[in-house]
């Protein structure tokens, strides 16, 4: 599918980018200047800085670069780590996976944000486990691990204390949809609510792995924000 999307894509921009230049025909132009047209390749694998998270004391900030992988014809994303008090980063996971939503530990020791990095032990977990996860990498280097081992996609991570992180994802598969899997039935009913799972408020304790359930809401939770204390979440339903 992402092969695809980017197929149609360098189709739309190749067409814009063609005829951008008629749009600009009458404007003077230097004896000596030398331009050539935009292709499609130019958008699409362009680098790009997402997801800032300032460090608790302001002195790093995390953020995510994102690029074209042209091998796979896909993008990737990595973590970096910048100094705010001298020039120097740090480029802090590596491959061909995408990351996403750093967020710093209250002490500043750890990175939390969700990957689909491919996991140590993946070939001994559920074949139901969800290919994006929570990991944690310390902030001062070292390789990144992942933190759960969840069946469905996190939406979204941050901290409560320094021992406790919480999260969005959609519940675990339901007893319909257990029987719609061993029928082999993958079609997706559109604006079907009383079957699509909802999605809740989770925490996972960072020493035990443990998950807990925060929230029995039987909606949709959207965008949230803790405070800063830990105690109370707000957040947006649908």
């Amino acid at each position: 599918m992402p092969s695809q999307l980017l197929r149609v894509s360098r189709c739309i921009l190749t067409a814009t980018l063609v005829s951008a230049p008629l749009l600009f025909a009458d404007e003077p132009r230097s004896a000596d200047s030398k331009t050539s047209p935009w292709k499609s390749d130019d958008i699409i694998f362009q680098e790009s800085i997402n997801d800032f998270a300032l460090s608790p004391d302001a002195r790093f900030v995390v953020w995510v670069k994102g690029e074209g992988d042209k091998e796979k014809d896909t993008r990737i994303s990595n973590l970096f780590l910048s100094s705010l008090t001298e020039d120097r980063t740090v480029q802090l996971t590596r491959g061909s996976d995408n990351v996403s939503l750093p967020q710093w530990s209250p002490d500043g020791e750890w990175i939390a944000f969700i990957s689909t990095r491919a996991r140590p032990n993946a070939k001994s977990e559920k074949p139901d486990t969800a290919s994006k996860q929570i990991w944690l990498i310390s902030s001062h280097g070292g390789e990144a691990y992942p933190l759960t081992e969840l069946t469905r996609d996190p939406r979204r991570v941050d901290w409560l204390d320094k021992d406790t992180l919480i999260f969005s994802a959609e519940e675990d598969p339901s007893a319909y949809e257990q029987a719609q899997k061993k029928r082999k039935d993958d079609s997706e009913v559109v604006d079907d609510s009383d079957h699509q799972p909802p999605v809740r408020l989770f925490k996972v304790s960072v020493k035990s792995k443990k998950v807990s359930r925060l929230t029995h809401n039987t909606d949709w939770i959207d965008h949230w924000a803790s405070s800063k204390d830990g105690k109370f979440v707000v957040a947006v339903h649908a």
